[in-house]
């Protein structure tokens, strides 16, 4: 999925997602990935067994630089998307709040586990809300 959305960052045919599209979700967890990492490797430099130790300090040192890095790209993506959407990704990201979803947009629904789009279901076969297993 999160492939095939790239290609189709590329191509310039990407569809609007409601919330993260599947490369910003992959980012999210790269950074919040990269957050654990630096808090373990900071506090392991803080115990007895590792103060003073030259690779979790390489390893801490390392870990800060790619942070600052999947960051930079973050915020980079964040501008590329909302530009080819027309809207103001970085702003979002600081209040939480988008525009409303037209129809054609992606809207990921974690818990029922199937993508429905702004306007209808995408007709998976477990989804209750879809036309092949509504009820009139």
């Amino acid at each position: 999925m999160v492939l095939a959305y790239a290609r189709d960052v590329l191509a310039g045919s990407a569809p609007r997602h409601i919330g993260h599209n599947p490369l910003g979700g992959l980012m999210a967890v790269a950074l919040w990935a990269s957050i654990g990492g630096l808090a373990l490797t900071g506090w392991l430099y803080t115990t007895d067994a590792f103060f003073g130790d030259a690779t979790v300090e390489a390893v801490h040192e390392a870990i800060a630089w790619a942070m600052l890095l999947l960051v930079l790209l973050h915020v980079a993506g964040a501008i590329v998307t909302g530009r080819g959407h027309h809207e103001n990704l970085v702003a979002a990201m600081w209040h939480g709040r988008k525009r409303a979803a037209q129809a054609g947009d992606i809207d990921q629904v974690p818990e029922q586990g199937h993508v429905r789009h702004a306007a209808h279901c995408c007709a998976c076969p477990s989804c209750p809300t879809s036309p092949s297993t509504r009820r009139a």
